[in-house]
């Protein structure tokens, strides 16, 4: 199988990158969390 890279942008303005072999189920995942509103503290 196949590394697919997905560049996100987030709120705050940066982008992060992720690398998988599983897109579907990454954005998945992120979706989830979207729509729960859960939000990882910020480190800033």
């Amino acid at each position: 199988m196949w590394a697919v890279e997905i560049n996100i942008e987030m709120k705050n303005g940066k982008t992060v990158i992720a690398s998988t072999d599983g897109p579907v189920r990454l954005i998945d995942v992120l979706t989830r969390h979207a729509a729960q509103g859960s939000e990882a503290p910020s480190s800033a």
